[in-house]
């Protein structure tokens, strides 16, 4: 497409302080509803709402862990259920590794509800990996998950995991993990046609994957 002009950008909040907003992950709601889901001064997990009739902007709390994270970060993401239940998937970081939490909105995103504590059957050691960006997608009854890992004892490589969830975000089980030299996912996962998308930028160019 050719390109368009963009008008009528607003400031959620316009702090300039380090580190207050990381990790964004947007989402645009079928009501209308636009969500962002971020990690707040490298510690709590928080979503933005702005509200379709009004154009009002909401922060909610998803989870405080009481204190910064100090290996990664929880880089949440979101998914929305046909049922309009929006889903809030991210990185508890503990002393034995790091897990996956999943809490829950039925009102777009304006209040949450713990769902899941530890998603995965073992935490993630960050002895080996450090946990990084969260994608995911629903399509047909299943959750894929995929995240940015970086393996920090071997080849040190950033690497591509993959998770699917048959229980609507309470248990993710592990698919497989590809070593490729990425950066970063820079789109996650999209349902199109019946696939789910995977676009991520390496060596500076874009990839597009489908699964």
């Amino acid at each position: 497409d050719p390109p368009v002009s963009l008008s009528g950008f607003e400031f959620v909040n316009a702090t300039t302080v380090v580190d207050r907003w990381r990790t964004p992950h947007a989402l645009a709601m079928a009501d209308g509803t636009i969500c962002v889901a971020a990690c707040k001064d490298i510690r709590q997990t928080v979503v933005l709402s702005r509200n379709p009739t009004t154009g009002i902007w909401t922060e909610s709390e998803v989870f405080d862990p009481g204190a910064a994270f100090t290996i990664a970060e929880s880089n949440p993401c979101l998914v929305e259920l046909p049922n309009g239940r929006l889903l809030c998937i991210f990185w508890r970081q503990s002393s034995a590794g790091f897990n996956l939490r999943t809490y829950y909105s039925d009102d777009s995103g304006t209040t949450w509800t713990p769902g899941q504590k530890g998603a995965l059957s073992a935490p993630i050691l960050t002895a080996a990996h450090t946990p990084g960006r969260l994608r995911a997608a629903y399509l047909n009854g299943q959750i894929c998950l995929v995240g940015h890992m970086l393996d920090i004892v071997g080849t040190h490589f950033d690497e591509i995991w993959q998770w699917a969830s048959n229980d609507l975000g309470a248990t993710f089980n592990i698919i497989g993990g590809s070593s490729i030299n990425i950066q970063f996912i820079l789109h996650g996962t999209l349902n199109i046609d019946g696939t789910s998308s995977l676009r991520f930028r390496g060596g500076g160019n874009p990839i597009n994957g489908i699964a």
